[in-house]
C-alpha cells in the first residue's frame, strides 16, 4: 500500500507467498523490499532481484533492510543472514547461523549499520556492519547491564532499544562513543509496563515505542521530560511490522485478527 499525500491505495503488484517483511527507500522512486530476497521498485517498475547465486543455507532469507545510499545497502534475516549491496552486486556476508536478526538501523553519515539479533537461551546481541565487516559490539549474556531488544534505531551516535523480559520493561540506549549501555527508563510496576516491538524517533525529545500491555495495544511517547502511555485506538499485535516518524507525524503498521492496521499519530 502507498500513501500519496491524501489517501492510502493498493499498488498494482502481487508478490510471492513469502510476503514482504521489510522496506528501505532511497526516495519515492527507488524503494527496496525484503521478501526473502530483495524486490526493487524503480520509477514505477517492480523487479525481483535474483539471489540464487548467494547460496543461502536452509531457512536463510532477507527480512529487514537499511541503507545509506544506493551503493551501501544491508539486509539481514534468520539464521545469520547478512547481505550487502555495494552499488554493483549483492554479496552474502558469512556469519554464525545461530543468530536470528530482528531489525536493522544505521548512520546515514558514516554508512555504518547496526542490527539486533537473538539466539537460543534468549541471548540478544547488537552487530556492527562496516565496510563488509561484521562484529558483535554488545551481548546480553556477556555485558553489564544485561539488556535485550527486538528493535533498534540509530540517532546521534547512539542506539535506542527497548524490550520486556520476564522481570521488567527497560527502555535503553547504547552509546557508540563509549561502548556502554544505559537504562533510560525501567517501567517495572508502572502503568507503562509493556512489551516493546518497535520504536522510532527523530529527536531525543520525540521518541515513540509500540507494543502490548496485558493483551492490549499500547504506545509510549517521550517528549524529553516524561514518558506518557496511550492505548486508545492502538491495536494489539504480536508483530508490529515497522514504525517511522517525521516532524509531527508518526506511522506504525501491524496486524490483528487477520487484519492489517496502519496507525497514524499526529503530535500537536
Amino acid at each position: 500500500m502507498r500513501w500519496n499525500g491524501q489517501e492510502w491505495y493498493i499498488e498494482d503488484f502481487q508478490g510471492t507467498s513469502s510476503g514482504i517483511k521489510g522496506i528501505w527507500a532511497l526516495d519515492s522512486s527507488n524503494i527496496y523490499f525484503a521478501n526473502g530476497a530483495v524486490l526493487l521498485y524503480k520509477n514505477g517498475v517492480y523487479d525481483q532481484l535474483n539471489f540464487k547465486d548467494l547460496n543461502f543455507s536452509n531457512g536463510q532469507a532477507v527480512h529487514k533492510l537499511w541503507g545509506s545510499s544506493e551503493s551501501n545497502i544491508w539486509g539481514v534475516g534468520p539464521w545469520g543472514t547478512i547481505v550487502h549491496f555495494d552499488g554493483n552486486e549483492w554479496e552474502k556476508i558469512n556469519f554464525a547461523t545461530e543468530w536470528y536478526f530482528d531489525n536493522i538501523t544505521g548512520s546515514k553519515e558514516s554508512g555504518v549499520a547496526y542490527a539486533t539479533a537473538s539466539k537460543t537461551g534468549d541471548v540478544v546481541m547488537i552487530a556492527e556492519m562496516r565496510n563488509k565487516q561484521v562484529k558483535i559490539i554488545y551481548r546480553s549474556d556477556e555485558n553489564t547491564p544485561e539488556l535485550k531488544s527486538w528493535t533498534i534505531r540509530y540517532f546521534n551516535e547512539g542506539l535506542y532499544l527497548g524490550r520486556s523480559d520476564l522481570v521488567s520493561t527497560k527502555l535503553w540506549r547504547y552509546d557508540l562513543l563509549t561502548g556502554r549501555a544505559k537504562v533510560l527508563k525501567d517501567l517495572l510496576n508502572t502503568p507503562l509496563q509493556m512489551s516493546v516491538a518497535q520504536l522510532t524517533l527523530n529527536d531525543t525529545n520525540n521518541v515513540y515505542y509500540f507494543g502490548k500491555h496485558e493483551g492490549k495495544g499500547m504506545m509510549i511517547h517521550y517528549n524529553g521530560v516524561r514518558y506518557a502511555g496511550f492505548e486508545e485506538n492502538i491495536r494489539p499485535s504480536d508483530n508490529y511490522g515497522g514504525a517511522h516518524n517525521i516532524e509531527n507525524l508518526c506511522v506504525s503498521v501491524g496486524y490483528f485478527n487477520n487484519k492489517a492496521y496502519i496507525t497514524t499519530i499526529k503530535r500537536n
